[in-house]
């Protein structure tokens, strides 16, 4: 069975032979963790554990830099956007 890795955002994912090459790619931002590259990440650990095809997993990032941790603008908006929503609900 192929596994789909296509549905992993912020990741591209590469296989060759029973390499799995998972690269993070934001380079713009450093590859600073979004939250989708956050879930993309804690959820396609299980995919590449139960894919009989690989069994070596390279992991790297796009651009001049591997990661520069979280992505505080990005976190920042999403807070935003949750205080919106709980004060609309909140009014409800």
């Amino acid at each position: 069975m192929a596994y789909d890795y296509s549905q992993y955002g912020g990741v591209l994912v590469e296989q060759r032979d029973k390499i799995l090459t998972i690269t993070l790619n934001s380079p713009e931002t450093l590859n600073a963790f979004t939250g989708p590259m956050h879930t993309s990440m804690s959820r396609i650990w299980d995919d590449v554990n139960d894919d009989p095809d690989v069994h070596v997993v390279v992991l790297t990032g796009a651009g001049r830099a591997f990661s520069a941790g979280g992505n505080v603008i990005a976190m920042q908006d999403e807070d935003r956007r949750s205080e919106r929503v709980g004060r609309r609900h909140a009014r409800s």
